[in-house]
């Protein structure tokens, strides 16, 4: 359940609706508490604000409401043309990073709270309520605004640099990574990682199949575990987060018996949507940057050093996972008893989504092959040992690709001297 509300706030966060709604909303209250509780904060208002003629108050509240108004349609215009560019120039599932930022939508609402506030006001300027206050008020939403419009901007003008964006991403990915791992570690005590084969019965399996077609989005284990432990089962979940699964194709599959209101309570442990999302489903950061990097090393654009600032965040986000034990897969009921299996995060799985197609598509490059082999390089110093059989198999299919192409000699030479350096650090001799 903890997974669907965080799914369930980073999908309500993305929307340009919510933030700026609420925070609109706050600018209706002011102007109704100006209405109702004006009179009461008379003397203290006078203090600061003085009290202005009807006709001024009118010229005030219009102004700042129609100002408002404007650069707020200037905000959303420069919104688009930033996920425009950065649709076109560094990838377009970018977009959703892009939707979900905070100064945006947090501009977006002052705005409006300032035009809402402005224009209930002028409404009422005519009425028994303090000018002092109404257009105080104003002239603060008004600043606040600009202020806002100013951070705006700048964060528009970092946002579409590809070495700030790749840096947001690797921060994201890594904290999606502590996050899952820290999850995972609550549910089993580090240690030896059970394997699927020695916990699984040896008894017929039922599948329960999807009702619909989309990417699993996230999986509450919490009540397939609480399912499996009323009805004495075992659950393997086949389809985990990042997954297409299409209408009829199997979730998971369960040993022993089960009625049909326990089969759909099974389902309803799935969260099935139209997109792929970074929290539960860390591939998607992760392709997020590979493709950047895939981009990037296209023959029209062959821009090798934006695909090493991808080869060196997505070290530093593995650096999260290869420094701590493997996470368990097994999730235990209160006796003990092995009761589900989900697969949420698998080292060798991460590892080959980025490194595969890194390697596939830069081994052209002397200079991005270079820099794989130091990222792995690193991995390597600090991982712990059991991962390091999954780091020489990447070098091996380096070398492997390397042999392929016609390196002249001093290239092979330096290519050869880093792979060394690698093989020295994981205690292999290539």
């Amino acid at each position: 359940m903890l997974m669907f509300v965080r799914v369930i706030t980073a999908r309500l966060a993305r929307s340009f609706m919510l933030v700026p709604a609420l925070i609109g909303l706050t600018g209706i209250l002011s102007a109704v508490a100006v209405v109702h509780v004006g009179d009461g904060l008379r003397d203290w208002v006078e203090l600061v604000f003085p009290t202005p003629a009807l006709p001024t108050v009118r010229t005030v509240l219009a102004t700042i409401a129609g100002a408002a108004l404007t650069v707020l349609s200037l905000v959303y215009s420069l919104t688009l043309v930033v996920f425009t560019l950065a649709a076109g120039n560094i990838g377009p599932r970018l977009l959703t990073r892009f939707t979900e930022d905070n100064v945006i939508q947090v501009t977006a609402g002052a705005l409006a709270a300032t035009f809402f506030y402005s224009i209930l006001l002028l409404q009422r300027s005519d009425t028994n309520i303090d000018h002092a206050l109404s257009t105080g008020g104003a002239v603060i939403w008004s600043v606040l605004s600009i202020c806002l419009v100013i951070v705006f901007i700048h964060n528009v003008a970092t946002r579409i640099t590809i070495d700030e964006e790749i840096a947001r991403i690797g921060r994201s990915l890594s904290g999606h990574i502590e996050m899952l791992i820290k999850d995972s570690e609550e549910e089993e005590p580090a240690g030896s990682p059970d394997r699927l084969d020695d916990i699984r019965p040896d008894a017929e399996t039922t599948d329960v199949a999807s009702g619909c077609n989309g990417y699993v989005d996230a999986v509450d284990v919490e009540r397939l575990r609480k399912v499996a432990a009323k009805h004495d089962l075992f659950i393997e979940v086949i389809a985990t987060p990042g997954q297409f699964v299409v209408r009829g194709s199997p979730l998971l599959s369960y040993s022993g018996t089960l009625d049909e209101d326990g089969r759909k309570a099974l389902k309803t442990a799935f969260m099935i949507a139209h997109n792929r999302t970074p929290e539960a489903d860390l591939d998607f950061s992760i392709l997020l940057m590979v493709e950047i990097a895939q981009r990037a090393l296209s023959p029209g654009l062959n821009d090798g050093f934006t695909a090493i600032a991808v080869i060196d965040h997505l070290s530093g986000a593995f650096s999260k996972i290869l420094t701590r034990p493997e996470p368990s897969s097994v999730y235990r009921d209160k006796e003990g008893k092995a009761r589900v299996w989900c697969e949420l995060v698998s080292v060798e799985r991460l590892l080959g989504t980025a490194f595969h197609p890194l390697r596939r598509d830069g081994m052209s490059n002397l200079t991005v092959v270079l820099r794989l082999l130091a990222a792995i390089e690193r991995l390597g110093i600090v991982a712990r040992p059991g991962y390091r059989d999954f780091l020489a198999h990447h070098v091996e299919l380096i070398v492997e690709d390397a042999n392929a192409f016609d390196f002249n000699d001093d290239d092979r030479a330096e290519l050869g001297r880093a792979c060394d350096r690698v093989w020295k650090v994981l205690d292999k001799r290539g």
